[in-house]
C-alpha cells in the first residue's frame, strides 16, 4: 500500500482531524483545573459583573464556554460554537456585563488552554504549535461572534441597554477606576499605573513599554452614523485592545477615542510586535453599524529606558510617535524616534467610513 499523499485534501482533512483529537484529549484531562482556575480570576477582577454570580452559576457557566470551545476544538465545526456565542452575548447584554467582561474571560480560558497544552507536549514543539495556534483560532472566532452579536443585542433593545447604562453609572463613584462607556481603565487610572510601573522598572532594572494608539478618522464615524454608533465603534475597538494585550498590560482610554497601552516588562522590539498585531486584528474586524464599516488605528510605541527615563517622558515620546505615525498616512504603527514601521497594505474587508468633502479632525 502506497505512502499517503500529505499534499491531498484527504491527507489535511485526516491530519486537522488528528490534531483536535489530541487537543480534545489534554483540554478534557485539565478541564476541571482550568474552570476552577478561571472562575476564580473572574470572581476577583476589579469591579466585575461576575463577582455578582453564585459560584456554582459562574462553574457552570464556564464549564458550557470550555464544552463549547472543546467541541470545536476536536471537531472543526464552528455552527454550534457560533450559535453558543451570539446566545451568550444576548444573555450577558440581559446581565448587564460590559463587553470587555466576557471578552478578558475568553481570553484568560484561551491563555489557560495553552499552558495545558504546553505543559502536556512540552517534548514535542511542533504538536504545541499547532495546537496554540487551532485554540487561537477558534477562541478568536469565539470572542469576534460574542462581539459582533453583542452589538446587535443592545441595538436591538437601545432603551433596556441605557436603562441599565444608568443604573451602573449611577453606581459609579469619583474614585472609580474605569471608563463608564468602554470599561476599560480610565485616565486617572492610567496615571497610578505609569507612576506605579516606572518606579518598578527603575528599582529593578526592569523594561516597560507604552503603546498610545488613536482611531483613524473617527469623526467621521461620529458625523455619518451618529455618536451612539461612535459609542459602538469604540466598544469595539476596547474589545480588540483587551484581546490582543496580557493579563498582566493595562489597556485604558486615555481621552477621546485615544487609548494608552501599559506593558511592563516589555522592550521596544516586543512592543512594536504588539503593536502591529493589534493594529492589524483592528483593520481586519469592521464593526457593526447598522452596516459593516472598517476602522484603523495609529499606534506610537516608545520603551523605558532606551526613549525615557521617567512616565511623562514615555508618555511624551510615545505621544510624539502616535503623531508621526498619523503624518505618514495613518493605519501605521512608529517606534519613537525611528519613524513609522512598515506593513503590508490594508486588507480590503468591510466598508470604510465614508470620507465627505466637509469630514476633518484626525
Amino acid at each position: 500500500m502506497g505512502k499517503r499523499d500529505l499534499n491531498t485534501p484527504a491527507a489535511a482533512s485526516h491530519a486537522d482531524d488528528s490534531v483536535g483529537q489530541r487537543l480534545g484529549a489534554v483540554l478534557r484531562c485539565a478541564r476541571d483545573d482550568l474552570i476552577a482556575g478561571l472562575a476564580h480570576t473572574l470572581r476577583v477582577m476589579p469591579d466585575s459583573s461576575y463577582a455578582a454570580q453564585p459560584p456554582d452559576t459562574l462553574r457552570e457557566s464556564t464549564g458550557t464556554a470550555f464544552d463549547a470551545l472543546v467541541r470545536a476544538l476536536e471537531a472543526g465545526e464552528v455552527r454550534e460554537l457560533r450559535a453558543f456565542a451570539a446566545d451568550l452575548a444576548a444573555e450577558r447584554v440581559k446581565q448587564g456585563f460590559r463587553l470587555s467582561e466576557p471578552l478578558q474571560a475568553f481570553a484568560e480560558l484561551r491563555s489557560g488552554m495553552e499552558h495545558a497544552l504546553r505543559s502536556a507536549w512540552a517534548n514535542d514543539p511542533a504538536a504545541v504549535l499547532a495546537g496554540t495556534q487551532r485554540v487561537q483560532r477558534v477562541v478568536d472566532l469565539a470572542m469576534w461572534t460574542f462581539a459582533d452579536a453583542y452589538v446587535d443585542a443592545t441595538m436591538a433593545d437601545t432603551a433596556q441597554y441605557l436603562q441599565r447604562l444608568r443604573e451602573l453609572n449611577a453606581q459609579l463613584t469619583d474614585e472609580s477606576t474605569h471608563d463608564k462607556l468602554t470599561g476599560l481603565y480610565d485616565r486617572g487610572y492610567f496615571d497610578l499605573a505609569l507612576a506605579r510601573e516606572t518606579r518598578r522598572a527603575a528599582r529593578y532594572n526592569r523594561p516597560l513599554a507604552l503603546a498610545m494608539a488613536d482611531i483613524d478618522h473617527f469623526k467621521r464615524v461620529n458625523d455619518t452614523y451618529g455618536h451612539p454608533m461612535g459609542d459602538l465603534a469604540l466598544q469595539h475597538v476596547a474589545g480588540l485592545l483587551l484581546g490582543a494585550v496580557r493579563a498582566t498590560d493595562y489597556v485604558c482610554r486615555y481621552g477621546g477615542e485615544e487609548f494608552a497601552i501599559l506593558l511592563p516588562e516589555t522592550n521596544l522590539g516586543q512592543a512594536l510586535a504588539m503593536a502591529e498585531r493589534t493594529r492589524r486584528s483592528i483593520e481586519s474586524r469592521p464593526v457593526n453599524l447598522g452596516t459593516p464599516v472598517s476602522l484603523t488605528i495609529c499606534l506610537g510605541v516608545a520603551a523605558y529606558p532606551d526613549q525615557a527615563t521617567d512616565g511623562p517622558t514615555l508618555v511624551a515620546q510615545a505621544d510624539a510617535a502616535l503623531y508621526a505615525a498619523k503624518a505618514a498616512g495613518r493605519n501605521r504603527v512608529a517606534a519613537a524616534g525611528t519613524g513609522p514601521h512598515p506593513h503590508p497594505p490594508p486588507l480590503p474587508q468591510g466598508r470604510e467610513a465614508p470620507s465627505p468633502c466637509t469630514a476633518g479632525g484626525p
